[in-house]
Formats: C-alpha cells, sequence, structure tokens
C-alpha cells in the first residue's frame, strides 16, 4: 500500500497510508489528509484508485494544482511523484522508502471555528512559491548575508567557497580574508567538503578537519563565517 508523506519546506507534517480508494485533501476538518494553510482549498485534491492506478486531480481549486512542477487538472501517479499544494509538498511513495524514518513535526492547528477563505494568489506567484519549496528540499547551502538569507542550490559537481565573486559560493567578507578557501564536492552518493590551505582551516559542527563528509544540517565554518548543508530530501 502506497503512502503519501506531507512535508512543509524539509519538515514532514504527517505521513498517511492510502488505505482507502479516495482520499481527499485539503484545508477543510471533512478531509482525509488536512493541510492547514489559507492557499490550500478546503477540499484541493482527490486522489483515487482507480482501473488499477493511482490518479489526483484538482477539485477545481483557485490556486491550483501541481505534479512534478507541472500545473495538472489531474494525473496518474508513480511512486516517487510530488504533489505540490501552497507551501506543501505532498510525496507519493512506497511504505519502505527512506521518508519514513524523517522525524515528524505536526503543524501547527487553526483555532477552531469557521474557516477563513482559502487566499487566492495570482499563477505565476503560487509557481514561485512552490519552486522554492522544492529547491529548499534539494541539496544547497544557506548562509546570512547581512541580514538576509541567501541559498545557493548544489547542482554541479564541486563547488568553490570563498569571498570573492570568482567563487561559486561567494561568503560575506572581505577577499583578503582569502579568496578561495574551501572546495564542497560531490563524492558517490553524498558530498564532501574540504579545506584548501593550511592556513584557512574548515570546522564542521565545530570540529576542526582538513575535510569531512557532509550531512544534512551540518554547519561549516571557514575564517569564521558559517553556512548550513542541506541534503536532498525528496526529488
Amino acid at each position: 500500500m502506497p503512502k503519501l508523506f506531507v512535508f512543509r519546506g524539509r519538515r514532514k507534517e504527517a505521513s498517511h497510508d492510502l488505505d482507502k480508494k479516495r482520499i481527499v485533501v485539503g484545508r477543510g476538518d471533512d478531509t482525509d489528509v488536512r493541510i492547514d494553510n489559507p492557499l490550500v482549498s478546503r477540499k484541493h485534491a482527490l486522489i483515487s484508485f482507480e482501473r488499477g492506478g493511482w490518479r489526483v486531480e484538482d477539485l477545481a481549486t483557485s490556486n491550483g494544482l501541481w505534479v512534478n512542477g507541472s500545473r495538472v487538472m489531474s494525473a496518474d501517479l508513480q511512486i516517487g511523484d510530488t504533489i505540490e499544494i501552497g507551501h506543501h509538498v505532498l510525496v507519493f511513495e512506497s511504505p519502505t522508502a527512506y521518508l519514513a524514518s524523517i522525524d515528524t513535526i505536526p503543524g501547527g492547528r487553526a483555532p477552531e471555528g469557521e474557516p477563513e477563505a482559502t487566499t487566492v494568489l495570482p499563477p505565476s506567484e503560487v509557481e514561485h512559491i512552490q519552486q522554492r519549496v522544492k529547491d529548499r528540499m534539494k541539496t544547497h547551502v544557506v548562509f546570512d548575508d547581512g541580514g538576509r538569507r541567501k541559498e545557493v542550490p548544489l547542482t554541479k559537481a564541486s563547488y568553490l567557497v570563498g569571498f570573492s565573486d570568482g567563487c561559486d559560493i561567494c561568503l560575506p567578507g572581505s577577499p583578503l580574508l582569502a579568496k578561495q578557501v574551501a572546495k564542497i564536492t560531490r563524492e558517490g552518493g553524498g558530498w564532501k567538503v574540504e579545506a584548501l590551505s593550511s592556513l584557512s582551516p574548515i570546522r564542521v559542527n565545530g570540529d576542526k578537519v582538513p575535510d569531512a563528509p557532509l550531512r544534512d544540517g551540518d554547519e561549516v565554518t571557514v575564517k569564521g563565517v558559517s553556512f548550513t548543508f542541506h541534503g536532498t530530501v525528496v526529488g
């Protein structure tokens, strides 16, 4: 029996066994999979089993339904597919998927009473929100750049880290600190970070190392400036 994993950003809010032939997803209290977010309609999507396979369809919503990054009115589902609704990503997976081991952090519940109307956004803005959410679930690094959160997706095999515009990951600070101080590379099925000079050591989670494999949530510090590595959750 497939499962549906509900994520908001990198936080898994719930998981559901698809143990019925019709599963309604939405913001209303009478839905099978409830997502408490104003961009989600009270009855947003129907996931159903028919003719030997699973499908998802849009229930005439204001903000639309997206599957694997494309807006759809309905679509057949395959294991590993993602359904994007507002700020949330729903992953259609097998019960043995590694996502089951990710800790669940329940989302907040809205106050009791009459549900507010759905917030309707222009399609381009909804698409932008959903792309940003999916990007945050993929491999990237994030750091503070003068009070502004900066995210750099890791889509290539290697990245130079330093303090000049010529670096792939340009950290805040003066190039006088060292133009290139570290390298992040894809290695096998994971990633590693290594110092480029003994004069510019790196620390991973506070430990001084010449190089180290990177795991989700690791904090890397070079020349007193830190960034956080996030591995892929989905996609």
